[in-house]
């Protein structure tokens, strides 16, 4: 992400249809594999875990 972009998060997790589960997961991905930005191990391991349930439950709505 190359500008801070002023995105309402909380209300993306909240929201359970397929666009905000795509959206937000597409937000925590470009976050996670931003190289100009350091994370620590417990920040990636979060964040990982975010993607991992964002993509079963993605996965269970398209079934």
């Amino acid at each position: 992400m190359t500008e801070p972009e002023h995105i309402d998060l909380i209300g993306l997790a909240r929201d359970k249809s397929v666009e905000g589960r795509t959206r937000l997961g597409q937000i925590v991905g470009d976050l996670f594999f931003d190289t100009d930005t350091v994370l620590r191990d417990a920040e990636r391991n979060i964040m990982f875990d975010i993607l991992c349930q964002l993509i079963h439950d993605v996965e269970m709505k398209v079934r």
